[in-house]
């Protein structure tokens, strides 16, 4: 609800009201809430569940009695206070009741659910008629939710939404058009451009729903223009049902003629017509009071003139005068009484005519000027159109409660009154604004049907065809507006743009000759007006239709040449550039267009509408096929930049999908190109650069996921490359794909030894049919987890089956053989070990592998020839492996240590020695400097014990 002006003790008051309502409630209990409107005072029985079946009557003078059968439910909760309130003055709640005392007798009160919570809202308010009241015999009065229910048109209205809910689906794609304005029922809100107005032949018929009315039930009778008799149009059938479910046809006005004679003889009668619609309410009867006012004997100020001055004031656009007029004759008691109340209501209609354009801002002073009106005597014949007004007021401001209150009262209290049909006009009108066609179309077409002779069952049937129209049912909105031009054949002399719908009806359904009939007449009219350029445009897209390409580039051409900068002349420059009508391109569309030998660069006609026109209709259009033509012509960073362009300037779009589609191609075909240049940096660059490919990256191509996600592995991210990859090892192979998905995360897991992730992989990719190389990299992979893992019993079996793979990479190759040797060294197999170790060796030096593989295969190569009794071979290769450590290696002294004792075993005693005292000086500092020390020491005292030990000879 928009926020209104109100007194601050009243704003505290509600304020205080809104926050204690806003505690929560108790979950399993029924809770009685209180707050203080400007116009009324509202009880809210919020439920637990869904409000339970009720009645709400007046069974007292200063009493209502909510009955609910079932029981209101246990009552909890603070108790309101009505201290402050001028109505309700207390609230006894029982189990199965709930009565409401108040102040006084003249009250009113309505009532209405809501759900979400489940709420009864019970609205009470002050009404001089209430005091009129009084018990019957029989029956009480009763609620006007009763009420509601045994309305027919209530109970249609049911009907009718419950019918649409279970049979109507809406087509995905909504067209736009161009909206219209509604009939007016405020005196002096004058017609607007594109609007539809009823004529001066309908006004006596509508003199209700102005304020101008003085008996609702009388029709004043005004001449019309003397026209032929003319067979009035058969009411379509099918308006009967839904009206995406016609059948049959429509009855012909003329059955001696076709449809295209009958056309062709009205159109050509067009006249031109005024650009100003027909003014409603100018030409108004005289309202009786002023006639009234002309007899009576002069009494005071002359009231007829100051209601003449008033008026005049009003029409002119000079609200604050008339406003000054009518003051006069409100505050001056010697007013006639008629006088006086054509006066109050006529200031709501200036009030609302004056803040049009503010009504949210200025809601308090026209509601209350009608309220002032209506309660100056309730007996009036105005008091139904003012109550049409006040629901149409709230629905401006999006008061929609008190709309739907206003409107009820209407339909429920003066259900044959001439205003109830507007009811569905403007629910209506109000769906349609919002975009809500289904509904917009369900309350016109029951207006239509139950009231085929209200004064606006012509606009009724208008904004039915429209609502159609957006809602996609082509067939049965051509039908609609058929069944207009046929009951109202002079239509489109009182509202030219008729036409203009009769021409889009007819070519959405393919007619493309009437289409282009109606296109010509509407623009011959006034060949210079403000849709003319459009409407060429048009006449053009028929004429393509019709395979007339000629005349279509003559009309294009005069489009361009007539109105360069206008919607119909860029459209038309548009179609002469691509030589056809594209206005949903596709890449495969604008592709083939572009291969063609073109008269004019398509591009500069797109560049221009950008850049000139950037607030056309036609300018995200020219976006998306400029993002094509630079992805046609492999200027990826171009189209990549102009789908960024239209994602920034043209959100709401609905070829939004498409541009970001184009771009996503134009980032993928770019990538790829990146990454056969290894040019890794410049494609996450361009990843970070245009947040549309990130809010957008499940439409990222597979192909272009694997580029990116090697680029972040390239560029040491390896948290978003597997954010790319692994969802691809959760679904089913995708051949090329999903083995790049593996090879990447394999390759961050080795990185970083996550042997266990390894092994997971293995389980994902377990069912997929892998080539030869990719079932190498994966065993070779599952090899190492397991070895890492400790779990040499299955690393064995992949190091076997890869160190005689000749296929494999040589140096994974070697490495495989490495982790062989030893296993086969563990196992005492020396002759296995040392082919394999040998052979690992040989491949590791040939590609310069990894120095510690190398070390370690020397190292096997030692401990197997040491353990076989080779000893200067295992020297050989220990002088081999000294060559691939520096001396400042930790384990440097270990070798020396380990090669002086081979010496030793050799019998080369003055060797081992030699090394064993360079050992000791040179790594004092060492476990083996020290080892060689002690060495050296044991071995002196074994020489000077041998000096005491007998002659071996003598022995």
């Amino acid at each position: 609800m928009k926020k209104r002006n109100v007194r601050s003790k009243v704003c505290t008051l509600f304020l205080m009201g809104m926050i204690w309502c806003s505690h929560p409630l108790d979950a399993d209990a029924m809770n009685l809430r209180f707050g203080i409107h400007p116009d009324k005072e509202r009880l809210v029985f919020t439920f637990p569940n869904s409000v339970p079946q009720h009645t709400l009557k007046r069974t007292g003078r200063n009493e209502l009695q909510l009955v609910a059968p079932q029981g209101l439910g246990p009552y909890t909760g603070k108790r309101p206070r009505f201290g402050n309130s001028k109505l309700v003055r207390a609230v006894n709640v029982s189990n199965k009741s709930a009565g409401i005392r108040l102040g006084t007798d003249a009250f009113g009160y309505v009532s209405f659910t809501l759900k979400s919570p489940s709420r009864l809202v019970v609205d009470v308010f002050r009404d001089p008629l209430g005091a009129r009241w009084k018990k019957a015999k029989d029956q009480g009065a009763k609620s006007s939710a009763a009420a509601a229910k045994k309305t027919p048109a209530a109970q249609a209205q049911k009907h009718r939404a419950k019918k649409s809910s279970e049979s109507v689906k809406k087509p995905a794609a909504q067209k736009k058009r161009t909206h219209y304005e509604v009939p007016n029922v405020f005196r002096g809100e004058l017609g607007k451009k594109g609007g539809v107005s009823p004529t001066k032949k309908e006004i006596a018929s509508q003199a209700v729903a102005a304020s101008t009315a003085q008996n609702p039930d009388a029709q004043p009778q005004v001449k019309a223009e003397k026209t032929a008799p003319q067979k009035k149009a058969a009411m379509p059938k099918e308006l009967s049902q839904k009206p995406w479910s016609f059948r049959g046809s429509i009855d012909k006005a003329d059955g001696k003629k076709n449809a295209k004679e009958a056309r062709a003889e009205r159109l050509s009668q067009t006249r031109p017509a005024s650009k100003d619609l027909p003014q409603p309410l100018v030409d108004a009867p005289e309202p009786e009071s002023l006639k009234k006012a002309e007899k009576a004997p002069a009494a005071g100020p002359d009231f007829g003139k100051l209601m003449n001055a008033a008026i005049i004031a009003q029409n002119g656009k000079q609200y604050d005068a008339a406003l000054e007029q009518l003051g006069h004759i409100i505050s001056d008691k010697r007013a006639p009484k008629d006088m006086r109340e054509e006066a109050l209501y006529m200031k709501g209609d200036v009030l609302y005519a004056k803040y049009g354009d503010d009504l949210a801002g200025h809601f308090d002073e026209v509601n209350g000027a009608y309220e002032i009106a209506m309660n100056a005597n309730l007996d009036s014949s105005r008091v139904p159109a003012a109550l049409l007004k006040r629901g149409v007021l709230n629905l401006r401001v999006d008061n929609v409660p008190e709309a739907k209150a206003f409107f009820k009262i209407l339909r429920d209290k003066y259900k044959n009154d001439p205003n109830v049909p507007l009811t569905y006009y403007y629910w209506g009108d109000y769906h349609f604004k919002n975009k809500d066609y289904e509904r917009a179309a369900d309350e016109f077409q029951y207006l239509v049907q139950v009231y085929p002779d209200c004064t606006f069952v012509r606009e009724a049937s208008l904004g039915l065809a429209r609502s159609l129209k957006e809602l996609g049912y082509d067939e049965q909105a051509y039908k609609i507006v058929d069944f207009i031009e046929k009951r109202w054949p002079r239509f489109y002399i009182e509202f030219p743009p008729f036409l203009q719908l009769e021409g889009d009806a007819a070519y959405a359904v393919k007619d493309y000759e009437a289409a282009k009939d109606f296109y010509w007449a509407y623009y011959n009219i006034d060949p210079r007006g403000d849709d003319a350029d459009i409407i060429l445009a048009r006449i053009g897209d028929a004429y393509v239709n019709m395979d007339r390409f000629d005349a279509a580039r003559e009309i294009y051409e005069k489009a361009v040449s007539d109105f360069p900068d206008r919607e119909g002349g860029l459209v038309s420059k548009m179609r002469l550039a691509e030589e056809g009508i594209y206005d949903e391109p596709s890449l495969a569309q604008m592709y083939s267009i572009f291969d063609r030998p073109l008269t004019l660069r398509p591009s500069r006609i797109y560049k221009e509408i950008i850049k000139d026109h950037p607030e056309s209709k036609l300018a995200p259009l020219a976006q998306l096929k400029l993002a094509i033509w630079e992805l046609w012509n492999k200027r990826y960073l171009d189209g990549l930049k102009a789908s960024s362009d239209f994602v920034k300037n043209y959100p709401e779009s609905e070829l939004l999908p498409r541009a970001v589609d184009v771009g996503m191609q134009s980032f993928s075909a770019m990538s790829k190109a990146l990454v056969a240049e290894e040019n890794y940096p410049l494609i996450v660059k361009l990843w970070e650069k245009y947040p549309f490919l990130r809010e957008h990256k499940d439409q990222l191509s597979p192909g272009a996921c694997m580029a990116l996600g090697l680029s972040f592995w390239k560029e040491g991210q390896p948290g978003r490359t597997l954010a790319l990859t692994e969802p691809y090892l959760k679904k089913p192979q995708i051949p090329e794909i999903s083995e790049m998905a593996m090879s990447l995360a394999l390759s961050v897991y080795l990185d970083n030894q996550a042997w266990d992730k390894v092994v997971e992989v293995a389980k994902d990719v377990k069912n997929w049919e892998l080539t030869p190389e990719h079932q190498r990299e994966l065993n070779y992979a599952q090899g190492l987890a397991f070895e890492n893992l400790g779990k040499m019993d299955k690393s064995k079996s992949f190091w076997k089956k890869l160190a005689q793979d000749k296929e494999l990479d040589p140096r994974q190759r070697a490495y495989a053989q490495n982790f062989m040797a030893q296993s086969l060294y563990d196992d005492r197999k020396y002759k296995e070990a040392y082919e394999y170790a040998q052979e690992s060796l040989s491949l590791l030096l040939d590609t310069q592998g990894n120095e510690n593989r190398i070390r370690d295969d020397l190292r096997i190569l030692m401990d197997v020839t040491e353990k076989t009794g080779r000893i200067p071979e295992t020297l050989k290769w220990a002088a081999e492996y000294e060559k691939h450590m520096k001396k400042d290696d930790p384990s440097y002294p270990a070798l020396k240590y380990r090669v002086a004792g081979l010496y030793r075993k050799a019998g080369d005693t003055d060797r081992w020695k030699n090394m064993l005292k360079t050992l000791a000086k040179e790594s004092s500092d060492t476990l083996y400097g020290r080892m060689a020390s002690s060495d050296l020491e044991l071995a002196a005292l074994e020489e000077n014990a041998q000096q005491y030990q007998p002659d071996a000879q003598l022995q």
